[in-house]
């Protein structure tokens, strides 16, 4: 086989792994604490390498883990609406990352109101919260905010 075929078939198959979806992907689990607290109810969003989101609900003991999340940095959101049900109904209709409550309304309905406390509002957009960390494979993230 000619070099410049070889070249030819390399580029095409690399072609076709790049249009069928090929590569690696991992997940991201972890907990998530504010000031050494446990943050017990919210969504946690990660833009990943591909630049799409990726969410995962905060369970009550303040941990999340997000599947097949593409290798690479991902930049970090973090939101915890109140959980009492007035302003959780507020917060539905006011934040694209509140899609994984509307799907998932008890996840938030058996958290203690004792327990939730707010987050600053910088931590809510994963553009510009200022977290990133970098997937490979099954990865540990520890998302301590300040």
């Amino acid at each position: 086989m000619a070099w410049g075929t070889k070249k030819l078939l390399a580029f095409v198959g690399m072609l076709i792994c790049m249009i069928s979806g090929c590569g690696s992907y991992g997940s991201a689990s972890g907990t998530v604490t504010y000031k050494g607290k446990k943050v017990t109810s919210g969504g946690v969003t990660l833009i990943a390498s591909d630049n799409l989101p990726y969410s995962s609900l905060i369970s009550s003991d303040g941990t999340f883990k997000i599947e097949k999340v593409p290798t690479g940095s991902v930049k970090i959101g973090v939101n915890s609406p109140n959980p009492s049900s007035d302003f959780r109904q507020k917060a539905r209709s006011a934040s694209a990352a509140s899609e994984a409550l509307k799907s998932s309304p008890s996840a938030t309905s058996n958290v203690p109101a004792k327990s939730w406390f707010p987050l600053p509002d910088k931590y809510s957009d994963p553009l510009n919260s200022g977290l990133t960390d970098t997937i490979k494979g099954d990865s540990s993230i520890m998302i301590d905010l300040k």
